[in-house]
């Protein structure tokens, strides 16, 4: 995790602050996928230190930002409304258009392969497992982790909660 996100960090030019932003909110957020690209401007409320996510069944659900994913999306706001496109998309793809999960995920591919992560199975959908399993680490509350996660269960939160092995022991 923190390789990719030191990459991204690094790395200069619009679409490197895009994924950055992309990458933070996941890890962030523990939000999905499709939930990501589905992220208006609009649904960004920095004072109120929230996004409004909308999640499987055409639900709405809050996701809470921590301090230093909101100073990271406050400056990437500054720019995205510099940006001409009339899109409300808050990432955009290189033609102004709301980006895609389909290049979300390459991007992902190829900042792994840029940060020299060479794991079989990772995915996107990996640093939501990495941001339940963190949570987790600091809490110790599956059911918190499920709230978090927007699950129903605890059956469905049990899958992003990888024990250590040293604490088992």
């Amino acid at each position: 995790r923190k390789r990719l996100v030191r990459e991204a960090a690094a790395r200069k030019g619009a679409a490197a602050a895009r994924d950055r932003v992309m990458l933070e909110v996941l890890l962030g957020t523990g939000i999905r996928l499709a939930e990501l690209v589905g992220l208006d401007i609009a649904d960004v409320d920095l004072e109120a230190k929230r996004i409004t996510v909308h999640v499987k069944g055409g639900r709405t659900e809050t996701r809470f930002l921590n301090t230093d994913l909101r100073v990271l999306l406050r400056k990437y706001l500054r720019q995205r409304q510099q940006e001409a496109s009339e899109s409300p998309a808050l990432f955009l793809s290189n033609r102004d258009e709301r980006i895609s999960a389909r290049q979300v995920q390459i991007r992902f591919q190829q900042w792994l392969a840029w940060a020299g992560i060479d794991r079989t199975g990772l995915s996107v959908h990996s640093l939501r497992h990495t941001f339940g399993t963190r949570l987790y680490g600091r809490t110790h509350d599956l059911v918190l982790v499920g709230k978090a996660l927007g699950h129903r269960t605890a059956e469905a939160t049990r899958i992003y909660v990888h024990e250590d092995t040293a604490a088992m022991e």
